[in-house]
């Protein structure tokens, strides 16, 4: 017997939701309870950070200088007309303003009508992680990385510590664009070359390396 946890890419990329880690944190849960391995497929996209679409197609920009984007901004609004139907839906939380000689609906925050858009992703990152931590004490925790484990993925990856790494796939915390953005210049060509197996076999993040994914599950259960 062992429990299986998997992500689903088709599924908002595979990223972790407050569902998603609370379906994660229960099902390690009960695998601790019965004793038995736990295994993990990581094909993700680290926590869920959306946006509310809802506001994105109605919010205005209060430019410093209209003429010149570049300067900044002073702050987004609503016009009264976009506040009519957001404000019900509960996604935005406004300040009424007079500027430019119009009514304006400040927004100070956005929440969005949907649930798992924001900072509860990560709040519910650092459970799953916990408890992922927790699990490779009590019993026997398997990860396969079979795409790619990226931020929280990445980190309960290491955390169950026995690793199975598919040869295409990586394991990392920040892609390699957002690096290069930090860094100033292309350092990195691609986000294998900061977390493939070249990389994390050698380091011994990963225990293992499969050509395939049929490989990688063989590699598990053999």
């Amino acid at each position: 017997d062992m429990i299986l946890i998997a992500n689903d890419l088709t599924h908002y990329m595979g990223s972790f939701g407050p569902q998603e880690d609370w379906v994660y944190y229960r099902a390690s849960q009960y695998a601790r309870e019965l004793k038995i391995p736990r295994i993990y497929v990581s094909v993700n996209s680290g926590a869920r950070i959306g946006v509310a679409e809802e506001v994105k197609s109605e919010f205005n920009v209060a430019w410093v200088d209209a003429e010149r984007p570049e300067r900044g901004f002073k702050y987004l609004y609503l016009t009264p007309e976009s506040y009519s139907k957001l404000g019900p839906l509960g996604s935005v939380k406004t300040q009424l303003i007079e500027d430019e000689g119009e009514s304006r609906y400040k927004i100070t925050d956005i929440i969005g009508k949907e649930d798992g858009l924001g900072v509860e992703c990560l709040r519910d990152a650092g459970l799953i992680a916990g408890e992922t931590a927790q699990a490779y004490e009590d019993i026997v925790t398997i990860s396969v990385v079979t795409c790619r484990a990226i931020g929280i993925g990445s980190y309960v990856v290491r955390l169950g510590h026995r690793v199975v790494q598919v040869e295409s796939s990586y394991i990392i915390l920040t892609g390699h664009a957002a690096l290069n953005k930090v860094l100033g210049r292309a350092v990195y060509a691609s986000n294998n070359q900061l977390g493939g197996v070249q990389i994390m076999h050698n380091n011994g993040v990963s225990s293992a390396v499969a050509h395939t994914d049929l490989d990688a599950i063989k590699t598990v259960v053999t």
